[in-house]
């Protein structure tokens, strides 16, 4: 059998019954011979909201009626503010229907009420959309960059100054009496050299015929 779910929501601009004070709405919800009923709002005044949900079984769609009844409820004798009265079969689509509705009392307009309805379980009613279950998140590890030392370049070895030989102040003897060859900073090269020309056999300072120490005719000589 077909439900029928239907939330008051909320009225606004209601009727005022209550000649003191805030009126106190509540609705009588009726379908065929079916009635439930609101908690009273206190004080609710012209705007009161109530948003309960009541369910009804339908026998005939095409010819049952929402029927709304708000009141003020009293302490002796509630006052009738209006009611509200919608058709079954506005609903045979089986969607959810959210919509505000007159509130009349004869041919006067007593206000609005809000109400939310559906129709469930007709014969050839589209079910409802099935439910696809969300795959679990997939995380991907990003890479992680490595560091890398530039490479260090190794060059070959620097050798600073040309090579040094033997004493530094050398010393050569020439072949009469010899010849001290005194290279300062030339090494062996510079020794040598001077060594030479000190130790000229014929007119070297140390040589000999001639020389200072010379032989015939040196200063120290024959």
């Amino acid at each position: 059998m077909p439900e029928l779910h239907v939330r008051a929501v909320s009225g606004r601009n209601l009727y005022d019954a209550q000649t003191f004070g805030k009126q106190d709405p509540f609705c009588k919800v009726q379908v065929g011979n079916q009635v439930q009923k609101t908690k009273v709002h206190d004080n609710g005044g012209r705007f009161p909201v109530w948003n309960e949900k009541f369910i009804f079984r339908v026998n005939d769609p095409q010819l049952e009626q929402i029927v709304i009844t708000i009141e003020d409820k009293n302490v002796v004798d509630n006052a009738y503010i209006g009611q509200c009265r919608v058709p079954v079969n506005s609903f045979l689509h089986g969607q959810v229907v959210d919509q505000w509705y007159p509130v009349t009392r004869g041919k006067n307009h007593r206000g609005e009420i809000n109400l939310r309805v559906q129709l469930m379980g007709l014969p050839g009613q589209p079910g409802p959309p099935p439910v696809y279950a969300q795959p679990p998140p997939v995380y991907v590890q990003q890479p992680q960059a490595v560091y890398m030392p530039p490479p260090v370049v190794v060059g070959p070895p620097v050798v600073v100054g040309g090579p040094m030989y033997g004493n530094p102040y050398g010393y050569g003897y020439g072949d009469n009496g010899g010849g001290v060859g005194l290279g300062l900073g030339l090494g062996v090269a510079g020794g040598v050299l001077l060594g030479a020309a000190l130790s000229d056999d014929g007119h070297g300072f140390y040589g000999g015929d001639g020389g200072f120490f010379g032989g015939d005719g040196g200063f120290f000589g024959d």
